[in-house]
């Protein structure tokens, strides 16, 4: 029996071994121009090895360079999930302490109930960096997710509700620079001001277009409930409606004049940004 007993611990220790030298690969971001970041993302079916590995990839991405969560398609995967470091305790990102956060993964996620109240402040997205947009969010949403291990319901309040709410949106479809998200309150980001300068007339051109149509059309920009926060893009039963054709011209006029230069601008800094963060990984 001793050997037997023996065994068994170098075995587990071997699989220990094997765990601690796991290798994880860090994953290029889509830039605002990929068609993949308007489109909504697939359900999971099955947690194959291969979509386990791709998941431990976007959590190991996500968490090395330190962003509040990664989202499938931001990294070209069309599967519906969602990295987040989630906080223990609310506080604005800059604020955060390691210690302080938790890396969860929500596959599948579906919104089961939100709060009466909002609150609106300022987003960015690391497929637009170049873009920051004021955004009404609902200050609590209860989420039901799968995770590796099983099904969960969680509820998250303040700064972690409003992230899954991006989150949410990005696997949807809709994107920050979506006028239905911003109601045009955008602007370029203060770290991109004077860098991009058709891209920021653009920005300011469009933020009074949109803020007409706004106003002309409010039943377009109302805020959105359960139903639909879960509703993804260019679903059958919207494709005619009036305000699928007039998002569908804005999204065509914007990805020509603002996306297309900006990511033409951006190829050889934003680009070379994350590679050089990717070669910093140990």
């Amino acid at each position: 029996m001793a050997h037997l007993k023996k065994f068994s611990l170098a075995k587990k220790l071997s699989q220990l071994r094997q765990e601690s030298l796991q290798v994880f690969t860090p994953l290029l971001f889509a830039t605002g121009n990929d068609d993949c970041l308007f489109y909504s993302a697939d359900l999971v079916m099955n947690l194959s090895s291969r979509k386990k590995k791709d998941m431990n990839n976007l959590l190991f991405t996500m968490q090395t360079l330190e962003i509040p969560y990664l989202s499938a398609n931001q990294v070209g995967v069309e599967d519906r999930y969602f990295g987040i470091m989630f906080q223990k305790q609310n506080f604005k990102w800059s604020l955060i302490e390691e210690k302080n956060l938790e890396k969860l993964l929500c596959v599948n996620p579906l919104v089961v109930s939100v709060s009466e109240t909002t609150s609106i402040d300022w987003e960015t997205n690391i497929c637009f960096p170049f873009i920051r947009s004021q955004i009404e969010r609902y200050d609590r949403i209860r989420l039901h997710f799968q995770t590796l291990e099983d099904e969960q319901e969680f509820e998250f309040e303040g700064f972690n509700a409003r992230v899954v709410q991006q989150a949410i949106d990005s696997l949807n479809g809709y994107q920050i620079i979506d006028p239905r998200i911003h109601c045009g309150r955008w602007e370029i980001n203060p770290k991109w001001k004077n860098v991009l300068p058709k891209t920021e007339l653009t920005i300011d051109t469009y933020r009074g277009e949109i803020q007409k149509l706004v106003k002309s059309n409010p039943e377009c920009f109302r805020r959105r409930n359960v139903k639909q926060l879960n509703k993804q893009v260019k679903e059958d039963d919207d494709e005619f409606s009036f305000e699928a054709m007039m998002m569908k011209r804005l999204e065509k006029y914007i990805k020509r004049e603002m996306l297309e230069p900006a990511a033409a601008d951006m190829e050889g800094q934003y680009k070379q940004h994350i590679l050089d963060q990717i070669k910093s990984i140990k």
